[in-house]
């Protein structure tokens, strides 16, 4: 192709040229709190009875990026942005905009891509009160909300066959926004992190047969197999923890806190390994100038530097459907490319510039404008918090700090004949661990890194970690073995007036075939002698809050029973294991006692290692907790403002 006469040249020697990046979601543009007045429109007339549910708002509507914050963007690299509102439950309609100059009009690639949804939106990190305050109460809530809009859809699939002499359906314009998400024609963008909460979306995904793609997935490594599986995509959040610099003997780190850190270095490449399609996002990151940089730790944990750059590329441009636009350098395609000094993963790469919508701009430009800060979707993760879900620990592991810097972590089952020899540093709880050198030989400490950020600023520490296990802390049976044979017990069956001593009990394929004595054992049937010992029934707990997330109460009103304890179950609580430990095999686990009515109960039985689903009783009656004591009428407490009904027995 001739060059024209008039295009300008630039000498790229040294420098690399790739597609310009895609910031697969973020709120760039967007209002800044949910007050703000740019939200007013939606709030006036035609709503939804619960201000958390907006899916009606436009990202295109309500976008006002100014120049600072489009030049912050361009220098890190991105060229074009999927924006969302960030504010409630569902909070509105997403769309992707080039960060080329011009007016909010000509800015608009892709006017709406889905819905998004955030079942952590509100509650402790929006503030105020009212309806949700829990995540059962989310939940309900957004499936009272789909419910909805189905009902709308068919109501008025009803009228339009036949309006003769039939009135008219209201047509809520919140259900009307959700209707291309019920036909699968836009997909449902769900904010969800920990495991548990990708597997809560999935579970409404299939109750009501939508598309989904996961938002942040900060563990998805860890369902990375059911992801696989849906081809569900994941818009891979890059926040990641600072190396840990200090110790506190009194508050030491968690297993399941370090377990947090590797993961979120090795989550990209243990989802590139299982197939998962995803694409990175600097959603979380606090400063974009560092999405290199914790993409550099990503790539030091297993990630493949191609795939690095596909995920900053064409893999968003794909999930967006933008890819005759966006992704790649192919002829024909809108010019948008990163001019980059040296290699872009490398770490004293710098971007030099940018091309977007055929525009050059300088890496440099705007250093000194002020950008508006981008609402955040959530808190910033807290990676030393204890983890009330995995308070863990029984697990042997080794360890050693560089300086005041912990720089590796590897952990082995917790029984004694599993661990090496020489590794005898055992982290249980409330017993910190030891920051010396391990006596592993050959053990040889990392040299300190001289690698800078990605823009040539302050020390860039990659750690490389040994690959984090998925399975929980404290480990499951090491297989599905169900046929045993307990010898010489004293066995209590309740079944009989007095213990029965001596007494041997078959188990075959998990159910009791015979108890009494010398009874043979089939071949398959392993044997445990229980001289000495008393065998009894599994106890139960008819009254319990364990492994309730998100709040045990959905008090805001007085009657919540389309709450359901099943939706929030958490199986990696550890007290899980703990009751196990304790004879304790199943439990009713119920709403609290803060309303009169409140949610559904659930049967479970505690199957440690199994996913919530498989730990529900299914032949269970279904209950509803009804509380009439002194927590429903607060005689013992006041909260601040008006004092909620009832306030007496009557």
């Amino acid at each position: 192709t001739p060059i024209p006469a008039d295009a300008e040249v630039i000498d790229a020697s040294g420098h690399t040229v790739y597609p310009g990046f895609i910031d697969a979601f973020c709120s760039l543009g967007m209002p800044g709190a949910a007050n703000d007045p740019a939200y007013a429109s939606y709030e006036r007339g035609n709503t939804h009875p619960n201000a958390q549910i907006r899916p009606e708002r436009q990202a295109t509507v309500l976008m006002q990026p100014d120049s600072a914050q489009l030049s912050r963007w361009r220098r890190a690299g991105f060229v074009a942005a999927h924006i969302a509102p960030p504010h409630g439950i569902m909070s509105g309609q997403s769309a992707v905009i080039s960060l080329n100059t011009g007016t909010a009009a000509e800015l608009v690639v892709l006017p709406q891509y889905g819905v998004l949804l955030n079942l952590r939106g509100r509650g402790a990190f929006e503030g105020g009160g009212g309806y949700p305050s829990s995540l059962m109460g989310a939940i309900a809530l957004v499936r009272q909300t789909f419910y909805d809009a189905q009902h709308q859809q068919q109501v008025w699939q009803a009228y339009l066959r036949d309006p003769n002499g039939k009135p008219r359906p209201a047509m809520s314009r919140a259900l009307e926004a959700l209707q291309p998400v019920l036909e699968r024609k836009t997909p449902l963008l769900a904010v969800a992190n920990t495991a548990e909460d990708i597997r809560r979306v999935l579970r409404i995904a299939d109750e009501f047969d939508l598309k989904v793609v996961i938002v942040g997935g900060q563990e998805s490594a860890r369902v990375a197999d059911e992801l696989k599986r849906r081809d569900v995509p994941v818009l891979l959040s890059m926040e990641m923890p600072e190396p840990l610099r200090s110790y506190d003997p009194l508050s030491p780190p968690t297993l399941t806190s370090l377990r947090n850190r590797a993961l979120a270095y090795q989550n990209a490449a243990i989802l590139q390994e299982k197939g998962v399609r995803f694409a990175f996002t600097p959603e979380g990151v606090c400063a974009l100038e560092r999405l290199l940089r914790t993409i550099r730790k990503a790539i030091a944990n297993g990630l493949p530097k191609d795939a690095a750059l596909r995920a900053l590329t064409l893999a968003p441009a794909e999930l967006l459907g933008i890819q005759d636009k966006f992704g790649d350098l192919a002829v024909g395609k809108t010019a948008s490319f990163v001019v980059v000094r040296g290699e872009l993963f490398e770490p004293r790469a710098r971007i030099e510039f940018v091309f977007a919508d055929g525009k050059r701009f300088k890496a440099s430009e705007g250093h000194q404008a002020a950008a508006a800060p981008t609402p955040p979707f959530r808190r910033p993760r807290n990676w030393d918090a204890e983890n009330t879900a995995s308070l863990q620990e029984a697990s042997c592991c080794y360890h050693h700090a560089q300086g005041s810097t912990l720089t590796h972590m590897h952990s082995h089952d917790h029984e004694a004949h599993s661990c090496a020899e020489e590794c005898t540093d055992h982290l249980t709880a409330g017993v910190p661990p030891r920051q010396d050198t391990p006596r592993e030989a050959g053990m040889q400490q990392d040299a300190p890194s001289q690698e800078r950020t990605g823009q040539g600023g302050a020390s860039d520490e990659t750690p490389t970690l040994p690959r984090v296990k998925l399975t929980p802390i404290m480990p499951p049976p090491a297989d599905e073995h169900n046929t045993w044979l307990i010898r010489n017990a004293t066995v209590w069956t309740l079944a009989h007036d007095k213990p029965l001593p001596n007494t041997d009990v078959l188990v075959v394929d998990g159910k009791i075939a015979a108890v009494g004595k010398n009874l043979t054992a089939l071949p398959n049937a392993r044997i445990i002698d229980g001289t000495g010992k008393h065998l009894t029934p599994g106890l139960m707990d008819c009254h319990s809050h364990t492994a309730i997330s998100g709040g045990v109460n959905e008090g805001t009103n007085v009657c919540t029973a389309e709450v359901r304890i099943q939706d929030v179950l958490n199986p990696d609580d550890v007290n899980i294991y703990r009751q196990l430990a304790g004879g304790l095999t199943g439990a009713l686990v119920l709403h609290g006692s803060a309303n009169v009515i409140g949610g559904q109960s659930i049967t479970v039985k505690w199957r440690w290692g199994k996913t919530a689903d498989e730990m529900i009783f299914k032949e269970a009656p279904a209950g509803i907790k009804f509380a009439l004591g002194e927590n429903v009428k607060r005689s013992n407490f006041r909260t601040p403002g008006q004092q909620r009904y009832p306030a007496s027995r009557m």
